[in-house]
């Protein structure tokens, strides 16, 4: 589903401002025509509408001149781009697929389908509340029971909606609806063995409009248990936390009878994917060719389009047309591409003289000056990061119209890749890949903070300074992945914001060819298999400057020969006054600033009763002022991968 904002609005701002005003009095006049009719229909409805408020929802009119309802915190809408075709979709496929009960038969399975006349209907969900209208105007209705967890959404549908008509319309044919405004349905078996106890009721319908986790363990269990076993156990909460019952706030709904699921081991796409990954990616293509889907399954329709069909409910991900969806999507992204920016500002003095810092300073009073302006997506990409699959038909488009030097795609739901394999040319992009000598990284089925670490770690293999070129591309949105994603983005702002700079560099680079030319000694790979039992056992002090460190120093003293004591930075000064020989020191500090202040804090014959620990790139200057120098290789540094380069990775430990 096409879900962003910025694809419902019209490219013309003054059209979509015209369009947004001449909306703005109707929503007026209808919100105060359904106020007046909950007054006369509804009165105890009325002080819960009069404390009605919006806080992260909002009513837009779309460039189609319909309503829609966007989270005004993430810009996601409720709806996708054809609000009214999508909700009788809906509609059409609920008329026949619907959950229905006998409670004349209580221990008969259910049926499915709306019938012409429903003596109880029971609906999850108001939206915006035109899916109501159309039930009961098609439909001859004796209760029904409307549940609505956000207030907001209610608010939505007085502002859309005509209930004016809708409440008159059912006073006329005598139809009892019971509002059911901030509660999720979690009472729903207690409240129709309730309805059924003062109605004469023959059977229930169930109506779902929209998913949540409440919704759809109810849809299941109504699915798939008779009435007499939930009245006796009730909807079982608990089996429904598995991500195999979560779907889309939203799915845009398709004529379900034509998709039919595909078949791997006679699907030519398929079969042509598997041998270019054997080629490529020998684990991929293992874990994959015979993979069986666990959430969602790839169907195909008579135009060719794949599209992912809800393995536990009546649904598939996207519409009628998931191609278009899927250029669509990527059109999107295209005219308003998010890039991660650079973090520039130093405040500080110590480095304001390096030309890194000087460059940075001139040209933020340059960025000053300048109004923010909206760029397309330019044809040739230096990086870019694909945060989701589903089909692949937005990457697909992606790779049609640019030229990527460095892909990476993250793709948390194996399903959906295996999807892509029916879907899109997979050979062709990697193959194209290879030839223009780019670069590929696959990540599937991860999300936590593993998914962070290798693909930073793919970075720092080409050089951390691409992701200031690097754009984030999320094709779709889901919400119990806003937290894994938020933090991947702000992680790799963090180092760019952290990230190297020529100076550092230059200077990194020449204290650690210094260093291996005097012999300095660094870490090995795997140090803990160096060393004896009784030093992996002994304790060790590591003693940091603080206030807590004048209460510590009597204590440090009394057992200095039972530890190895580590100072750090300028804890070395203290323990220097006080007596007290660190057996280590460590620094990290690259320029000759700590040179300066150890041989300021300490006499020369006290340092050279101790060894330095330290990382690559620590001034030269200031390891001649220690008995012994030990150093280990830093994570990421242009220094750590020059040099490895040609020493050889195998042999040394990094620190990350």
């Amino acid at each position: 589903m096409l879900d962003n904002i910025s694809a419902h609005l019209h490219s013309d701002e003054a059209i979509q401002l015209d369009i947004e005003a001449k909306a703005a009095e109707r929503l007026r006049s209808t919100f105060d025509r359904n106020r007046r009719a909950f007054k006369r229909n509804v009165p105890a409805m009325r002080q819960q509408i009069e404390q009605l408020a919006w806080f992260n929802l909002g009513i837009f009119c779309n460039k189609n001149g319909e309503y829609n309802i966007v989270d005004k915190a993430t810009g996601r809408t409720f709806y996708g781009l054809h609000v009214s075709n999508e909700i009788q979709t809906q509609y059409d496929n609920r008329r026949l697929n619907a959950p229905r009960h006998q409670f004349q038969t209580p221990q008969s399975k259910p049926s499915s389908g709306l019938s012409e006349q429903i003596d109880a209907i029971v609906i999850l969900g108001i939206g915006i509340g035109h899916h109501i209208g159309q039930i009961l105007a098609l439909h001859q209705v004796k209760h029904c029971i409307i549940y609505e967890p956000d207030a907001q959404l209610f608010f939505a549908s007085l502002l859309c909606f005509d209930w004016q008509k809708l409440l008159a319309d059912s006073s006329e044919k005598k139809v009892s609806i019971y509002f059911q405004v901030g509660q999720n349905g979690s009472n729903i078996v207690a409240d129709l063995k309730e309805l059924s106890e003062h109605a004469a009721l023959n059977s229930v319908c169930m109506y779902k409009h929209y998913n949540i986790p409440t919704f759809n363990a109810i849809e299941r269990e109504f699915r798939l248990k008779s009435w007499h076993e939930l009245k006796h156990s009730g909807v079982q909460w608990s089996e429904y936390s598995d991500q195999a019952f979560v779907l889309p706030n939203w799915s845009t709904p398709s004529c379900l009878a034509q998709w039919q699921d595909v078949t791997a081991k006679s699907d030519p796409q398929f079969l042509k994917n598997i041998e270019a990954f054997k080629r490529y990616f020998p684990k991929l293509a293992s874990e994959f060719a015979d993979y069986q889907p666990q959430h969602w399954h790839p169907c195909r329709n008579t135009s060719g389009d794949i599209n992912l069909r809800s393995i536990q409910f009546p649904e598939t991900y996207h519409g009628d047309y998931p191609k278009q969806e899927g250029l669509e999507n990527y059109q999107v992204f295209a005219r308003y591409p998010n890039k991660d920016g650079l973090v520039l500002g130093y405040d500080g003095t110590k480095l304001k003289e390096y030309t890194h810092y000087r460059f940075v300073s001139a040209t933020e009073s340059l960025i000053e000056e300048l109004e923010e302006q909206q760029a397309a997506l330019p044809e040739a990409l230096k990086a870019i990061i694909v945060f989701g699959l589903t089909s692949g038909y937005s990457l697909e488009s992606l790779l049609n119209e640019h030229s990527v030097e460095n892909l990476f795609i993250c793709e948390p739901e194996p399903d959906f890749f295996y999807a892509s394999l029916f879907a899109i040319d997979w050979d062709k992009i990697l193959t194209d890949i290879d030839v223009n000598e780019g670069r590929i990284y696959i990540n599937i089925g991860d999300n936590s903070m593993n998914l962070f670490r290798d693909l930073i770690s793919q970075f720092y293999a080409i050089g951390p300074y691409l992701l200031v070129n690097t754009f984030f591309y999320q094709t779709y949105y889901r919400e119990d992945l806003v937290d894994a994603v938020n933090q991947l983005r702000q992680q790799l702002q963090v180092v760019i914001a952290m990230g190297e700079y020529y100076d550092h560099a230059r200077y990194g680079i020449a204290h650690t060819v210094e260093m291996i030319e005097r012999g300095t000694p660094f870490l090995r790979k795997k140090p803990s298999e160096y060393l004896s039992y009784e030093t992996r056992e002994a304790p060790v002090f590591i003693v940091g400057n603080g206030p807590s460190l004048d209460q510590s120093i009597d204590i440090i003293k009394s057992h200095r020969g039972e530890a190895i004591v580590v100072s750090c930075g300028t804890a070395l000064q203290v323990l220097y006054k006080n007596g007290i020989l660190p057996d280590y020191h460590a620094e990290i500090e690259q320029n000759r600033s700590t040179y300066d202040w150890v041989s300021r804090s300490s006499a020369v014959e006290f340092t050279k009763q101790i060894t330095l620990v330290s990382c690559n790139g620590i001034h030269p200057d200031t390891c001649q002022l220690f008995k012994k120098v030990q150093l280990a290789f830093k994570e990421g540094e242009s220094s750590t991968v020059s040099n490895l380069n040609i020493l050889g990775e195998g042999n040394w430990q990094k620190l990350e």
